[in-house]
């Protein structure tokens, strides 16, 4: 009675021979009911198979404990064991049971909220590893097993800088984790891109931090591993596509204010150009009603008519300049394979009056490589290239031309090379505009269009031009567009 544990002692036949006062309402058990059979009583604690445990203690002399849960839900330890007399013979078992209640439910929180970080552990979509402050691994999760191909008893218990061939063991990150539990840390952010054994080339950035887990007895270091290759592949694509447009309405924005400037210098041009026909015309015009009214037409009148004719003419090739500047910017045009050489040879034929008239030396030398063009807009930029290198000669000198090409790299260059007359350096940017001249009507006739067709033909087909020249040492005329590949 003096013990303040419940207790029972039986028999051999299981029958009970002594009770303590805190045991009877726990076996249901009453003084009186000393020498019963165990079996008899309905106990409070839920162990249904008392009466088997109690045979196995005796019969193996062995103790035997369990945990056991009362009818109002609260737990207890269950010890069976042999009971010995004092000439150490067995002559039944002894129950003893110690509340363990508090004990029980702080187990089993722990043990859900071990449980329920390893459930926020395996859900997470990032790979993610838990070190001890040896950085030794004590957890991993699923997404780190199966992102970088790993076995868990091969990440489990190891060094982190070992596992995975010792993909972890970079100096820097190394620095950076054994400061995160002595000074408590954030590690983010840390970039990393290399080959991984396979898997390949990933960008990865690595977070780590303190945390502190209550079934632990030290704070812990939880890594996760965020992979970005796909979004840094995406980012930089989203950037170059934003260059890629930039750049165009740069460039869109450049042609409109070319455009502008081309229009207003276009407007004034042809005001003034095509005005000083009219002109003419007009007072000739006069000069015949009034010097020949009435009277017939000498030889000052008929050197009227024809001055009228020779107006009327230069207006009509101004216009029909007009017009084939205008379509360049109108018509659609089809890029596709073709032989300079052939168009070299209708340029030829499309001028071969006027290159007889001037006694003109042209020379071509072939093989001349296939590129990519429009045959008819080529053919009038080899035109207006090769009657300017024919026409601008100094007085007495015989005009003498080269076409020539030269490939660099897939891009073919054709040069239209003349020992003209030259242009002076000043005069760079003004040669392509249209109506420009740069020489006196007179020496050397002409409307002015004929560099800006071709400008204008070379941007159509996408290629590229310029020149080089020193005054009275000729000029060397390119084209340039890409090389046929077939």
């Amino acid at each position: 009675s003096s013990v303040q544990i419940p207790m029972v002692i039986v028999d051999p036949m299981l029958r009970v021979r002594r009770i303590t006062p805190q045991a009877e309402k726990l076996l249901s058990v009453a003084p009186l009911d000393v020498s019963r059979r165990i079996s008899d009583f309905r106990p409070a604690i839920e162990v249904p198979n008392l009466e088997a445990l109690l045979r196995s203690s005796i019969d193996n002399l062995s103790a035997i404990e369990q945990e056991v849960k009362d009818r109002d839900g609260r737990w207890w330890l269950l010890r069976i064991r042999p009971y010995r007399t004092s000439e150490r013979r067995i002559d039944g078992a002894v129950i003893t049971l110690l509340d363990v209640d508090a004990l029980k439910r702080s187990s089993m929180q722990n043990e859900e909220r071990r449980l329920f970080s390893v459930a926020v552990i395996q859900a997470m979509r990032d790979s993610l590893l838990v070190l001890d402050s040896g950085f030794r691994v004590k957890g991993t999760n699923d997404s780190y097993l199966r992102f970088f191909g790993s076995k868990k008893e091969d990440i489990e218990g190891h060094d982190f800088h070992e596992i995975n061939g010792g993909i972890w063991d970079i100096p820097a990150l190394r620095a950076l984790m054994a400061e995160i539990l002595p000074k408590n840390t954030l590690l983010k952010d840390f970039r990393i891109e290399k080959e991984f054994p396979g898997i390949g080339r990933k960008i990865l950035l690595v977070h780590a931090r303190q945390v502190r887990f209550e079934t632990a007895t030290e704070p812990m270091i939880l890594v996760t591993f965020e992979d970005v290759t796909e979004r840094t592949l995406a980012e930089a694509r989203i950037r170059d596509l934003n260059v890629g447009l930039e750049r165009q309405v740069s460039e869109r924005t450049s042609k409109l204010e070319g455009a502008k400037g081309e229009l207003e210098a276009f407007t004034y041009s042809v005001a003034h150009d095509l005005r000083a026909p009219l002109r003419a015309m007009y007072g000739l015009g006069q000069a015949l009603i009034e010097d020949y009214a009435g009277k017939p037409l000498d030889a000052s009148g008929r050197g009227y008519l024809e001055h009228i004719v020779q107006a009327s003419r230069k207006m009509d090739v101004l216009i029909e300049d007009l017009l084939a500047f205008s379509r360049l910017g109108r018509e659609e045009i089809r890029l596709e394979p073709v032989a300079p050489e052939a168009v070299v040879d209708q340029t030829l034929g499309v001028l071969a009056s006027e290159i007889k008239d001037r006694k003109a030396q042209v020379k071509v030398e072939k093989p001349l490589p296939v590129l990519i063009a429009h045959a008819s807009t080529l053919r009038q930029v080899l035109i207006n290239l090769l009657s300017n290198a024919i026409k601008f000669v100094a007085p007495g000198v015989v005009p003498q031309v080269t076409i020539r090409a030269e490939t660099k790299g897939d891009r073919v260059r054709i040069w239209v090379e003349d020992n003209g007359i030259g242009i002076a350096e000043h005069h760079r940017e003004r040669v392509f505009q249209v109506f420009e001249r740069l020489n006196r009507i007179e020496d050397y006739p002409g409307t002015g269009i004929g560099l800006a067709i071709v400008k204008r033909a070379v941007d159509r087909m996408r290629g590229t031009m310029g020149f080089e020249s020193q005054v009275d040492r000729g000029s060397r005329f390119w084209v340039e567009f890409l090389k046929d590949q077939k």
